[in-house]
């Protein structure tokens, strides 16, 4: 997600108009939550980019996405690891295989609104989610480039 942040601020400095890009960086990454920076862009963007639907269009499927992989790299920072074990018919361990699971503990975990996908995650989940950062990354890149030269 880290790239993906870093793609975020290259969009922001081509929709927030500053000349100066030590000063968009300053106000880019004074807000710590990536919904509080999708926010600055969001409005930037619909302000400098209106008139162009095709960027906008582009933009809000883009803010989705970036939304959705944010619920993943939380789920990625703040799950438990556990082993979801299987047993013999003499309830000795066979095999277990890591997952990452919400916290139990935390009652308030049926209220979070997640996508099932970010439910449990195992081996195969987590690096089909780093591939999909890996995408979310290179498709804002490209975007961001896009949108300087309009």
């Amino acid at each position: 997600m880290a790239k993906c942040r870093s793609r975020l601020f290259h969009i922001f400095l081509a929709v927030s108009t500053c000349t100066d890009a030590r000063a968009a960086s300053a106000i880019f990454y004074t807000p710590r939550d990536v919904n509080q920076k999708l926010g600055l862009i969001h409005n930037a963007a619909r302000f400098v980019l209106k008139g162009d639907t095709e960027s906008l269009e582009k933009w809000f499927a883009l803010r989705k996405r970036v939304i959705d992989a944010s619920q993943v790299r939380n789920a990625l920072a703040h799950f438990h690891l556990e082993y979801d074990t299987k047993l013999d018919d003499n309830w000795k361990a066979e095999s277990a295989k890591p997952v990452l699971n919400p916290n139990y503990q935390d009652v308030t975990v049926e209220f979070k609104k997640r996508k099932s996908a970010v439910q449990n995650l195992d081996a195969k989940a987590i690096a089909r989610h780093i591939g999909d950062f890996n995408t979310l990354s290179a498709d804002l890149g490209e975007f961001a480039r896009d949108i300087r030269h309009t």
